[in-house]
């Protein structure tokens, strides 16, 4: 960083200023633009006069001409590495290029010692609409977190084939395996990251298939397109979503982060921060963080691109956002978020249930407009100790349930509630009881309120709703007297009376006043439940963590996907745990162990509609098992302690089968991970991580870590396979080395031929799976010789019948190795 460079940006029409000195040269680009997060900037003189609009990517700027140019300049202010890069629209034709979605501030950069090249002023805007390029598809660029995305928009009747792009400053252009666009130059290789492509269909984003298409000797791309529906815009965008939320201080807790997604796709996160200058946007309810920690609750494009809405949510003191699922949204998008307060001035609205802060730790239930810019409802909820909720959700009728803990006596409950005693004896620092209750959906009654727990201790209150509105709870007792009913699973306590503990499951009618079945899950070790979930059917699913140093008899089911549990020895050694229960609770229908030799936690559980399981947490086992064609297939780094990476794998719904698994970090230490399905039954987590490395794709809101000495929440989409292994290296591309695997051509129809060589003889076994992860077809198993081998595929399953259009991963295994590549059927 230069010494002499001074930066500032504030909101609210005030001026951004970038000043730098006059011996500066256009080479510093990468340092002037470098960590301010300002979107497009129209030139007002300071740029040359060819130069229409100018941000900051990553390493560098770019700069979109009038003529429809775009220029990265990544190269660094010495000179010692980058290039410049040119994208030009080959054969399209020049139209306006117009500013859309301006910002609330503009931005004033002096540069030099000529008053004529300052700008002042200038106005920014975080969209571009660059028109129509090519006949029928126009151009939009969008900037934000230091990378800007390019989408083409396909008219109705267009051609997609008719776009071609040049890349001037480049050497080469061609695919790789993973299916971006690389740009060789002679300072190295530039990415541009593989595309997607979706139309809207009746709100619904369905998903085509596309790839770049290079020719060998060619310096421009375009696409290869599959069927889709051509009365409809076609849009082709950048594939995997990811994004950081953060400031230059701590945000997030270890477990404590919560992630929603509303009808129209948008993304809501509640976690606690600590940053003062932490993103806020324009008529949020509250835009000034406090002292100590606060909640912060933010609205997301679907494509993380955008941030919509941001706002604060607390009082002078400490608060904490619940370890489970603390965030919800009602029938018209209203967020509700619950956790807990050390504020007497937390902001209550009138006529809530209780305006008043008791003491030692409140809980606080809040409701927002869908724009975050009015608190709708907010009320205290608690007694003379403390009480912390981990689960809000709301029902059909609008009704809000809440879970979680207290360690108070004299908790409103309500009559004829199941128990209105408070039972625990405990440890201080864990004991108490769990507490169920329900308002009405302004917050003004306490409709329904119950303890439930044991002369023990009591840990969760993770939450579920069946089809009748009854809450289904799970979390961990120290007590082997928590209730029980008869026939269910498990009637008698396991674990140890304080060094251990069990898994517990329950439900309740709506009223609270009724426990209608109650069972223990665990075995002699620390057991400990974390999330639970319903299918369909009403069968409950339950996941968490298990184990001690050496052992743990956590009990599984034969044929289950791991019935040994996995450890290297030493402390803090846990696996995973998930299990299934019928819906009476009854059976333990299925139950497996999950995890590598180290630490595991299982923190949230979903069922897709093919009733497929899907869970994530954290890990800090560099052997937990993955499946083949990960996204992430290795272990990323951390300390092995408490923190490492994060994982989501995907098992088929009776726990036998492994069908996807990978793992999402940085080389830093990655913690939290809860999920959500999203509207396409993609999985969206939710973590933190400290890692400046951790994955994010170019177009995100915010593609960097904010620089500072803690963590960020970070916010991730992974496809339903778990799955980036590319598409395969197109006709034209540099040829396979040693043990490489291609497909060609690739998109294909009707057939394809997969391709490796073989360094020496040995068993090579290929099979064909789809982007879900399921088997599809057996092409080849068998011992070959060294040299090259070509297996042929036309695109049938295992039963000989057409497999329909869409991408599939090959996978093989050959002389020990794996290997995979994404194909594209397009029939």
């Amino acid at each position: 960083m230069l010494p002499n460079v001074f930066r500032s940006i504030a909101s609210r029409g005030a001026t951004a200023l970038l000043a730098v000195a006059a011996s500066t040269a256009a080479a510093e680009n990468a340092e002037l633009l470098a960590g301010v997060s300002v979107p497009f900037i129209e030139n007002r003189g300071a740029r040359p006069e060819e130069v229409a609009f100018y941000t900051r990517v990553l390493g560098g700027g770019l700069f979109v001409t009038y003529g429809g140019s775009l220029v990265y300049d990544l190269r660094s202010r010495r000179g010692d590495g980058g290039a410049v890069l040119t994208e030009k629209p080959e054969g399209g034709r020049i139209s306006r290029i117009e500013g859309d979605e301006p910002v609330s501030f503009r931005v004033g950069e002096f540069r030099g010692s000529d008053p004529s090249r300052w700008e002042r002023g200038a106005p920014a805007y975080r969209k571009l609409d660059m028109g129509e390029r090519f006949d029928g598809v126009r151009i939009t660029l969008r900037a934000g977190g230091g990378n800007v995305e390019k989408r083409f928009h396909v008219a109705p009747g267009a051609d997609p084939a008719g776009i071609r792009m040049r890349v001037e400053g480049a050497d080469r252009l061609w695919i790789d395996e993973g299916g971006r666009l690389v740009c060789e130059t002679a300072r190295g290789p530039v990415l541009f990251t593989a595309p997607a492509a979706f139309q809207e269909q009746d709100g619904v984003r369905v998903s085509v298939a596309v790839a770049y298409r290079a020719a060998e000797g060619d310096l421009s791309y375009g696409f290869r397109v599959g069927p889709y529906d051509e009365s409809r815009e076609l849009v082709i965008d950048p594939l995997l979503a990811s994004t950081f939320l953060g400031g230059t201080s701590d945000e997030g807790d270890w477990s404590c982060n919560a992630v929603a997604e509303d009808a129209s796709g948008n993304l809501y996160v509640a976690a606690r921060v600590q940053s003062m200058d932490f993103p806020f946007t324009s008529g949020a309810y509250d835009t000034i963080s406090g002292p100590g920690t606060d909640i912060f609750i933010v609205k997301m494009s679907g494509d993380m691109t955008s941030l919509l809405a941001a706002t604060f949510l607390g009082g002078s003191s400490s608060e904490g956002t619940g370890q489970g699922d603390c965030l919800a949204l009602d029938g018209d998008c209203n967020v509700y978020v619950a956790g807990f307060t050390m504020s007497n001035d937390f902001p209550v609205t009138p006529g809530a249930r209780d305006t008043t802060y008791a003491a030692n730790g409140d809980v606080f239930v809040s409701k927002f407009d869908p724009d975050l810019t009015t608190l709708l409802a907010s009320t205290y909820f608690g007694k003379r100790q403390y009480e912390s909720a981990n689960t809000v959700l709301v029902d059909d009728q609008g009704r809000v349930f809440v879970a979680g803990r207290t360690k108070s006596d004299n908790l409103p409950t309500t009559p004829g509630c199941y128990d209105s005693t408070w039972n625990g004896q405990g440890p201080v620092s864990w004991g108490g009881d769990l507490f169920i209750t329900r308002f009405d959906s302004d917050l003004t009654v306490l409709e329904a309120s119950t303890y439930l727990g044991s002369a023990g201790w009591e840990q969760g209150g993770y939450m579920a709703l069946d089809g009748e509105g009854n809450p289904v709870i799970a979390g961990s007792t120290g007590g082997s007297d928590f209730p029980t009913t008869g026939g269910v699973y498990d009637e008698t306590y396991n674990g140890g009376v304080l060094a251990g503990g069990d898994v517990f499951v329950a439900r309740m009618d709506s009223d609270l006043t009724t426990l209608l079945a109650s069972t223990f899950l665990g075995g002699s070790a620390n057991d400990f439940g974390h999330a639970v979930t319903l299918d369909d059917s009403g069968r409950v699913y339950v996941t968490g963590e298990t184990g001690e140093a050496s052992t743990s008899d956590f009990p599984t089911t034969p044929g289950a996907y791991d019935e040994t549990y996995n450890t290297w020895g030493g402390n803090n050694r846990n696996d995973v745990f998930l299990s299934r229960l019928s819906p009476d609770l009854s059976t333990l229908q299925a139950s497996t162990f999950l995890g590598g030799g180290g630490l595991e936690i299982g923190l949230s559980v979903r069922v897709n509609s093919e009733g497929d399981l899907f869970v994530s947490g954290s890990t800090v086992s560099y052997d937990f098992p993955t499946a083949p064609c990960a996204y992430d297939p290795g272990y990323n780094g951390g300390s092995q302690d408490y923190g490492g990476d994060l994982f989501v794998s995907r098992l088929d719904g009776d726990l036998t089968e492994l069908r996807a698994s990978t793992f999402l970090g940085g080389s830093g230490e990655e913690s939290s991970g809860r999920m959500i399905l999203d509207g396409d039954e993609n999985p969206v987590v939710v973590g933190q991580t400290p890692s400046a490395n951790f994955p994010c794709a170019p177009g995100a809101w915010a593609a960097n870590h904010s620089g500072g000495f803690g963590d960020d929440v970070v916010l991730v989409r992974l496809d339903a396979g778990l799955s980036e292994a590319g598409t395969a290296v197109e006709e034209g591309a540099p040829p396979p080395v040693g043990a490489a695997l291609t497909i060609r051509p690739n998109p294909f129809n009707p057939s394809t031929t997969v391709s490796f060589e073989m360094k020496k003889a040995g068993r090579v076994a290929a099979d064909i799976f789809d982007s879900a992860g399921r088997f599809v077809a057996h092409l080849v198993e068998g011992t070959f010789d060294p040299g090259p081998v070509r297996i042929a595929w036309d695109g049938a399953g295992r039963n000989g019948e057409p497999l329909p259009s869409g991408v599939y991963l090959c996978r093989l295994r050959a002389g020990g190795e794996i290997l995979c590549a994404k194909m594209i059927l397009l029939r």
